[in-house]
């Protein structure tokens, strides 16, 4: 809130669900198998990266590291944001549509934009 950084860093719930969202995606297709075994191994993957998110959290504001990135010029962090933006859409539509993607185009256009697909 009285940081000198220019850009807003809160409100990023969207962002952990998508990443939590692409996460328990592919443990549930490594677990297939094992249908019993994906609901704990999510919830575990959810309590892991929470955890260890705070504790990175903590100890780089302890260690100051934060002021670091008054280093980087406007435009770096500018596209750093915007390639985890294109990250966050790919993410979403490959989730949402059910359709594998290579790199940002889907691997079957036909199935992507079928009626049934971001029902």
């Amino acid at each position: 809130i009285f940081g000198r950084l220019q850009y807003y860093t809160n409100a990023t719930q969207e962002v952990c669900a998508i990443l939590y969202g692409a996460m328990a995606s592919r443990a549930a297709t490594q677990l297939a198998d094992q249908p019993g075994r994906i609901p704990p191994t999510v919830l575990a993957l959810i309590v892991t990266g929470t955890v260890f998110t705070g504790v990175c959290c903590f100890l780089f504001g302890k260690l100051g590291i934060g002021k670091l990135m008054l280093a980087f010029p406007s435009p770096v962090t500018t596209g750093f944001l915007g390639t985890i933006g294109f990250f966050l859409v790919k993410q979403a539509l490959q989730i949402t549509s059910g359709v594998p993607f290579k790199y940002f185009y889907p691997i079957s256009l036909t199935d992507f934009i079928a009626p049934r697909s971001l029902c």
